[in-house]
């Protein structure tokens, strides 16, 4: 089975945008740690522009479509993409004594829309900060009692902060939903369901023009709120969803794609209308989790103009990838099938391609170091599914990242496959992927 370079973490603000550090220490313990990519380019692909070294948590691509902003547990990073040059600096001090010594696995990131703005939470604690200037915008320190969830607006500009009381208080407990002007640093507003037991948030996802939240929580409930006024616009509970939920928004705010229950092997993929909760249609697909920033690979491809969607579905040929009509319901084709097992699609901003990683699974031996492993990254036709061309990635090519103008796609992508102990532990070898890089490719 392979293993994922990001682990799930439902705890304090994590429910919605989990991302878990990668093994094998910090990213920002120096610039040695970093390789540029001129060396792997000239061997690999002349599409290939960069290579580094990467155990962070997340990146994100800036606005001016040359820079990746990069998050890991020991600072904030900017990287040129065109020579590798990384500046960094250290989070700024959180109001917790421990939230720069969190355990593994207890520290999230989550970005504005333009990369500019990022929220950095700690088992304790959660900060707001610009990514360009380095300045705190905003910080808040956990109640342990209470289960927080929160997001940051795409704007950047507002946070929904979620605290459900882990027990109950009283018989009519109140479960708030806060929003904060992290730029102004004041409360805006809070609003909440009056309910026992109350439900218990599990993400927050923002629309795409800021004004509204969709919430879903562990009982199953999908909620969807206005945020000026705290106004619920409507609900769907589990019969119809599944307790295993998960939402998207589509890029116009104006439909929301969500993952129910499914059977063999496969959710169901549903669409809702994003104002009435009317149902669309439903489907199976091979999807999971979209409200997980970090499984966004998994998730269903949004065209850019909102009217389509692509997600993998399991046929008796293998793995392949449709693309449906939102407002119709209908299939419109399916991209040209290539080899080895696909990654969930990605849409790049001008809707000119699909993407995504091909793994080809060989007979390498482990104890080798391989799995025998040849991975591509497969491009399509965005408007008829029709193979273009392909680019080479070391394994099993996750995390595909368009830079805002399409020029651009980045990856993370492990570079070797082998024992995660020692080369003599014999039969308590734990085998998986390691040594992972993040790589930037110049698109035809």
């Amino acid at each position: 089975m392979r293993e994922g370079y990001y682990t799930r973490r439902d705890v304090f603000l994590g429910g919605l945008t989990c991302c878990a550090a990668l093994a094998g220490g910090l990213l920002f313990t120096g610039s040695s740690q970093w390789t540029q990519g001129a060396e792997a380019a000239g061997s690999r692909d002349n599409h290939l522009q960069l290579a580094l070294r990467w155990n962070g948590l997340d990146f994100t691509w800036l606005p001016d479509n040359t820079r990746l902003a990069i998050a890991s547990t020991g600072g904030l990073g900017i990287v040129e993409t065109s020579n590798g040059q990384l500046n960094w600096r250290k989070w700024s001090p959180i109001d917790s004594p421990s939230s720069q010594n969190s355990a593994p696995g207890t520290s999230t990131v989550y970005w504005s829309s333009d990369g500019t703005k990022v929220m950095y939470t700690t088992a304790t604690a959660l900060l707001v900060q610009d990514v360009l200037t380095g300045q705190p915008l905003w910080s808040h320190r956990a109640d342990q009692s209470v289960a927080s969830i929160a997001a940051l607006s795409p704007d950047g500009i507002r946070l929904a902060l979620s605290q459900s009381p882990s027990v109950s208080t009283s018989s009519h407990p109140v479960v708030s939903m806060q929003i904060w002007n992290v730029q102004a640093g004041r409360l805006i507003t809070q609003f909440g369901e009056r309910s026992t037991p109350p439900p218990v948030v599990k993400s927050i996802l923002w629309s795409p023009d800021n004004t509204r939240i969709a919430t879903t929580s562990l009982e199953g409930i999908v909620q969807v709120w206005q945020v000026s006024d705290g106004r619920l616009l409507w609900s769907a509970d589990a019969p119809t969803v599944g307790l295993r939920q998960a939402i998207s928004w589509s890029p116009d705010g104006s439909t929301i794609a969500f993952v129910g229950n499914g059977t063999d092997g496969q959710a169901q993929l549903g669409l809702w209308d994003a104002l009435s909760g009317q149902l669309y249609f439903q489907t199976p697909a091979l999807v999971g989790f979209l409200t997980d920033q970090l499984w966004r690979d998994n998730q269903v491809a949004w065209s850019p103009d909102s009217t389509r969607i692509g997600f993998s579905v399991q046929a008796r040929s293998g793995l392949l990838i449709e693309v449906w009509s939102v407002q119709r319901g209908l299939r419109l084709f399916t991209c040209q099938p290539g080899s080895g097992q696909s990654t969930a699609p990605t849409w790049s901003p001008d809707g000119k391609y699909l993407a995504a990683g091909q793994t080809v699974v060989g007979s390498g031996e482990l104890v080798r170091g391989d799995n025998g492993e040849r991975s591509i990254i497969q491009f399509w036709d965005g408007h008829d599914g029709h193979a273009l061309f392909t680019y080479s990635a070391p394994k099993s090519p996750q995390r595909l990242t368009w830079s805002p103008n399409s020029h651009s796609l980045a990856i993370i992508t492990p570079r070797a496959y082998g024992a995660l102990a020692s080369s003599d532990c014999l039969s308590l070898c734990r085998y998986g992927y390691n040594d992972y890089a993040l790589e930037v490719f110049r698109v035809a």
